[in-house]
């Protein structure tokens, strides 16, 4: 009767250990499910919106003075575009450069300014908003998104004479 005891005792034993490896083994798989979820766990805190800075001071090197906002003036000179490679890349403004976008940026005009920009060569004509300090190279006076060159005509020859008129 004693050796039956034993026996049972045992067996009890051997299965609560089975058991209790059975159910670490599905917390360990439940884990895993879980970690392989497409959702993330944890959102990262999105910072607030960057309010857009209203400079009044020239991009460096310009030789524009620096405008009240309701005294911005017409301009002309050479326009150039943004190449496709700056795609994803912080502007000034802290938007993200998208080439399909309507934007452009400038010396001096404020974040945020609506511009008429006009193809003294061709004609064509599109609003921007700008977005972006710049250009970066003396002779010329604002820089484009693609889709704004494109529109303006202006992919094939890479500058064209423009006539720029805020909103």
């Amino acid at each position: 009767m004693e050796n039956k005891r034993k026996s049972e005792h045992r067996f009890y034993r051997i299965a609560l250990k089975i058991e209790f490896v059975f159910i670490v083994f599905l917390l360990a798989c439940i884990v895993l499910v879980a970690r392989c979820s497409p959702e993330p766990r944890h959102q990262k805190a999105t910072p607030p919106e960057r309010t857009l800075l209203m400079s009044k001071t020239p991009f460096p090197g310009s030789n524009h003075a620096p405008q009240n906002d309701s005294s911005i003036q017409a301009d002309s000179g050479l326009a150039s575009y943004y190449q496709n490679a700056f795609q994803g890349h912080p502007t000034a403004s802290g938007e993200r450069y998208n080439p399909n976008e309507l934007t452009a940026a400038h010396k001096f005009y404020p974040f945020g300014t609506l511009i008429h920009v006009t193809n003294l060569d061709n004609g064509k004509q599109v609003t921007v908003r700008i977005n972006d300090r710049g250009p970066h190279q003396a002779d010329r006076v604002i820089d484009l998104s693609n889709k704004a060159a494109e529109i303006l005509g202006i992919i094939d020859a890479g500058t064209a004479n423009v006539k720029l008129e805020p909103l």
